[in-house]
């Protein structure tokens, strides 16, 4: 029998942990806002994940303890039954041919999604889950660096441009229903100031956050967007190389281009800036930037890609009419190319995706983390640094 749905946050007396019954919410002894047994079963998994790689005592350990977590977690069966409903309609995603369709798909998605959110305990895990996630972003160094020439003042909106220009997938309960769903988190609102774009350097990442909207790849915790800065001036303004769900109402190209920066300075967007933290020198990344650019072109000839697990399915190695990339399938190629693997595959955000879809074989849902790259796994990497954080002011 699962408890009654509680608030976070409230003390309750201890009691022993069945490691079968679900987790009881109720319990938070130090009152940090994140029930006791749920800290220490992701505290556990985080260890197991730390170290099960070439170890298959502890990566069976691993699978078990996910088991028993997405098992113990206390949703409703009412939520549970749309989570198992949301995995056979996202199938249905990874299968789609074609954009349109894709969209489409994604809307019934966050239907269910807004459905789910309604559950308190649900809502519970999904704030630490979410929270716990971008705490390890929170903790990466920033890089010193000296301001370059680029300032945000000099880049110049195009006339005729909205300001409200979003390459937008549907935004989280804005399928025609009139559920209202949790309000996430500002992204950027630990940040007093916007991103210092004059930072920029040929082959910096950026990666883009818009509140409550999924921009580009769907399951995003912070960022849905990203590209590489390619710092070639067009037409006044510095280019960035990235792929996009094709946006006609706004003159958005599908697929890999070459874009202006203006539209990654929109008023309201959460904006963060990363360079490569390894042993490979700015020039190293140059030449793969360039190697991509020949390769996948820079006018819209690779497609993008709907469907997030081909990771490693590069077809233009068989056919160049077949390429298809989407933005941080784009970014991992290019730093393939030095021979690193940028998709963190983070603990935090696989115990996330396990906490949508609890019903779900962990093994089958872990596979697909795997298999895709999100923006928030680069972000992660420790392979990037940070440069600049912020969210874009009026202009």
């Amino acid at each position: 029998m699962q408890p009654p749905p509680v608030q976070a946050g409230f003390d309750a007396p201890t009691a022993p942990d069945d490691a079968t019954a679900p987790y009881d919410f109720s319990i938070d002894l130090n009152g940090d806002g994140v029930p006791d047994q749920l800290a220490a079963a992701l505290d556990e998994l985080n260890a197991l994940a730390a170290q099960q790689a070439d170890n298959p005592v502890l990566a069976a350990q691993y699978t078990d303890a996910m088991t028993r977590f997405a098992k113990r977690l206390p949703y409703a069966p009412e939520t549970r039954a749309r989570q198992q409903a949301l995995w056979a309609v996202h199938e249905r995603l990874m299968a789609a041919e074609e954009t349109d369709a894709a969209v489409a798909i994604m809307a019934e998605m966050d239907v269910l999604r807004a459905e789910i959110a309604l559950d308190p305990n649900f809502a519970i895990a999904d704030r630490v889950l979410r929270q716990r996630f971008l705490n390890g972003l929170a903790e990466k160094d920033v890089v010193a660096v000296e301001e370059t020439q680029l300032s945000v003042d000099a880049v110049v909106v195009p006339e005729g441009t909205t300001t409200d220009w979003q390459v937008f997938l549907p935004s989280l309960g804005k399928g025609g229903n009139d559920l209202q769903p949790v309000e996430p988190e500002e992204p950027c609102a630990s940040q007093t100031s916007a991103a210092n774009f004059g930072l920029l350097q040929r082959g910096d990442l950026l990666f883009r956050s818009v509140p409550n909207s999924f921009v580009n790849f769907y399951y995003a915790i912070k960022f849905s967007h990203m590209g590489v800065y390619n710092g070639d001036v067009v037409g006044g303004q510095p280019q960035v190389y990235e792929s996009n769900i094709a946006d006609a109402t706004n003159g958005v190209p599908g697929g890999v281009n070459l874009l202006p920066i203006t539209f990654w300075q929109f008023e309201g967007y959460c904006i963060s800036l990363m360079r490569e933290n390894t042993p490979h020198t700015q020039a190293d990344v140059v030449d793969a930037l360039d190697w991509a650019q020949e390769r996948y072109g820079t006018d819209g000839r690779t497609r993008y890609n709907i469907n997030f697990l081909l990771k490693e399915d590069d077809r233009c190695r068989e056919d160049l009419t077949r390429c298809a990339l989407y933005c941080s399938q784009l970014v991992w190629q290019i730093f393939n190319r030095l021979d690193e693997d940028v998709d963190s595959n983070d603990a935090d955000y696989h115990n996330w995706l396990v906490g949508q879809y609890p019903d779900t074989e962990p093994e089958v849902v872990l596979d697909f983390a795997v298999r895709t790259v999100a923006p928030d796994e680069v972000a992660r990497s420790a392979a990037l640094r940070p440069l600049s954080e912020g969210t874009n002011p009026p202009r």
